[in-house]
């Protein structure tokens, strides 16, 4: 069976995901950044009702926080500026929180498009990037049984 390139991605990232589990590290997926946005607004509101906490407070208190693992304020209106200035490029599988610090992860299949844009785009606005190559074959083979029921 020939695989699509939907398939090899989604392998790629279960590859991937599984990494960050194994080493113990905090990440989230990118690929709908809808709930981080929202979380954001949450956090920012909250804070517009009850000032007397500073928003650092709101981040690392919010039920939302496994949304967007950010630490602070600063961190998390970083991250979601810098994911309204991507628009609808889906250059990024997932952010990672490693050694104190959000780090953008981009997972390639040997199929994939060239990731120098999304190297560019992350140095350019102070993200660290894990690249991924995933190599998944392209065609899978198997056997199929038909069994009775008598």
């Amino acid at each position: 069976m020939r695989l699509e390139q939907e398939d090899l991605k989604a392998i790629g990232e279960i590859v991937v995901s599984r990494y960050f589990k194994k080493s113990g590290f905090k990440y989230i997926t990118i690929s709908d950044p809808r709930r981080i946005f929202k979380a954001y607004h949450d956090v920012d509101e909250q804070y517009k009702a009850y000032p007397h906490m500073s928003r650092d407070w709101y981040v690392s208190n919010s039920v939302d926080k496994d949304a967007y693992i950010a630490r602070t304020w600063k961190e998390l209106k970083k991250l979601v500026d810098f994911l309204n200035g991507l628009s609808d490029k889906k250059l990024y599988n997932f952010v990672v929180q490693a050694n104190n610090e959000l780090v953008l992860a981009k997972v390639e299949t040997e199929r994939s498009e060239a990731s120098k844009e999304a190297i560019a785009i992350a140095r350019n606005n102070g993200y660290k990037l894990y690249l991924f190559k995933v190599k998944v074959p392209s065609n899978l083979e198997y056997d199929v049984d038909l069994l009775n029921g008598n």
